[in-house]
């Protein structure tokens, strides 16, 4: 099977296979990008490249439905009442909708430091139900909490989801770890939103247990490892 899409370039329909959704990132996607970039690949050489290798590092960070979550975090934190209402409602729409067309497989890795590559997103059967679970779940508690006028609460809410399904599809150990130490961060802060004394204790106690937890992951990670 085929698909026709539209080079708007040109002004004409071509017919592609449709392996990967063109927001995705296929080869097509990126022929498109390379010929939108091409003069500054040209004329600035390392720096035209360095604004290349940029634009196609964020269409791939969008292809991932936790990143998605954590911005509609930041947005309904900034975002008028009226306008936090929609992206809570929309924002985990749209994670659902990349969740569901995550193509068993996908595998996605960004530069860190000294040649290591973080693997952030790598899909296969388990990974890929969990994480439709949490982003119907974000989705759910988005419309739920479309009411609260905490703009904090918001964040930690969307925050909180998208670092859950950080860790579900995380390929290697330091982005596991990254992600459910952000989870931690982000349930505490969402207890304390409460700012009573009760929600302050029980945000401690839980941040200690989540800190036990934690370490014991990372001591089984470097047994593992070692």
């Amino acid at each position: 099977d085929t698909i026709q899409v539209i080079n708007y370039e040109d002004s004409v329909v071509e017919t592609i296979l449709p392996e990967r959704h063109i927001f995705m990132g296929n080869a097509y996607f990126y022929g498109k990008i390379v010929s939108m970039f091409g003069d500054d690949i040209v004329g600035n050489g390392k720096k035209g490249m360095n604004k290349l290798v940029g634009y196609m590092m964020m269409s791939e960070m969008m292809m991932h439905p936790g990143i998605i979550l954590v911005l509609v975090g930041l947005l309904a934190m900034i975002a008028p009442k009226c306008v936090r209402k929609v992206l809570l409602a929309v924002g985990p729409l749209a994670a659902l909708y990349v969740a569901y067309n995550l193509q068993l497989g996908t595998d996605v890795t960004i530069d860190f430091v000294r040649g290591y590559k973080l693997g952030i997103l790598h899909v296969d059967k388990l990974s890929w139900i969990f994480t439709f679970i949490f982003s119907v779940l974000a989705l759910i508690s988005g419309i739920y909490a479309c009411h609260n006028e905490n703009r904090m609460e918001a964040l930690c809410a969307m925050a909180y989801a998208g670092c859950a399904i950080g860790v579900t599809l995380a390929k290697d150990w330091l982005t596991l770890i990254f992600f459910w130490e952000a989870m931690a961060v982000t349930s505490v802060f969402l207890v304390w939103c409460k700012d009573s004394k009760i929600s302050r204790r029980a945000g401690f106690r839980y941040l200690l247990v989540h800190m036990f937890g934690g370490n014991l992951l990372l001591a089984g990670i470097f047994l593992h490892l070692g």
